[in-house]
């Protein structure tokens, strides 16, 4: 975010000493893309693969994150600041600074990495909106916990019918809600190919592939490890859509 602020001043003639307006940018585009691969990247990755585990229902599930849950609030809340809140601050802001200055030429050159530009970019209009809604609406009005009172669990199934449990929540969310599931798919879809082709751009532009060869076989890596992670999300959202609530009569 420091060096979003810091474009905009140069660009009226206070540059730091040494350092011209191209320069930053350059180097704030290098520090976007890293960002969006460590820790973004790292996190979108593991997020999906955490709630991979709902497919085995709610026991599953929060056995899964109950490492996350039971850690110390001070040391979670820095986390989330530190790793997750301040990089996703400073990749979206300067994302949007780069999409807006884009140049789309598909209509005139429809090759496969011209449309993977412009949907890089219009992905990451939606994700913006997608992440802010999906934190809003689970981290800040969820009260998850893995340490439940009696009340919460039924004598007869043993699942937990409170927004003590996670899985209750989204399955309270989702579950006959073809609208929401939706909103969530295109989520799901968005992060995967943001991903995916984040990081094969990421390595063309740190040098790490150099020469078509090497970006070709990146590139099948990379689109295999987003369609793996499409799959798993999909997966995800298709179960909580199509599962019957066992919370309601």
């Amino acid at each position: 975010m420091l060096g979003w602020f810091g474009e905009r001043y140069g660009r009226r003639g206070a540059a730091p000493p040494g350092m011209n307006t191209d320069q930053k940018h350059f180097k704030n585009r290098k520090l976007h893309s890293l960002v969006g691969v460590l820790p973004l990247g790292g996190f979108i990755a593991e997020h999906l693969l955490s709630n991979a585990f709902i497919l085995g229902g709610q026991k599953s599930y929060e056995s899964a994150v109950a490492w996350l849950l039971n850690m110390p609030k001070p040391i979670l809340w820095t986390l989330e600041i530190v790793t997750i809140a301040l990089p996703l601050a400073f990749h979206a802001i300067y994302g949007i600074k780069i999409a807006m200055e884009a140049k789309y030429n598909t209509s005139n050159y429809a090759y496969a990495r011209n449309r993977n530009f412009m949907l890089q970019r219009l992905t990451s209009f939606y994700l913006l909106v997608f992440i802010i809604y999906h934190v809003w609406s689970t981290r800040f009005t969820g009260h998850f916990t893995t340490t439940y009172t009696p009340e919460a669990v039924d004598a007869a199934t043993g699942l937990v019918r409170s927004q003590q449990s996670i899985y209750y929540f989204m399955l309270e969310k989702l579950s006959g809600n073809w609208i929401l599931g939706l909103v969530y798919f295109l989520g799901v879809s968005s992060a995967a190919f943001h991903f995916g082709n984040g990081l094969w751009t990421f390595c063309i532009s740190w040098g790490i592939t150099v020469g078509k060869k090497a970006q070709d076989g990146a590139r099948v890596i990379f689109t295999a490890i987003g369609l793996g992670l499409f799959a798993l999300g999909t997966a995800v959202v298709w179960h909580l859509v199509t599962t019957p609530n066992p919370f309601k009569a």
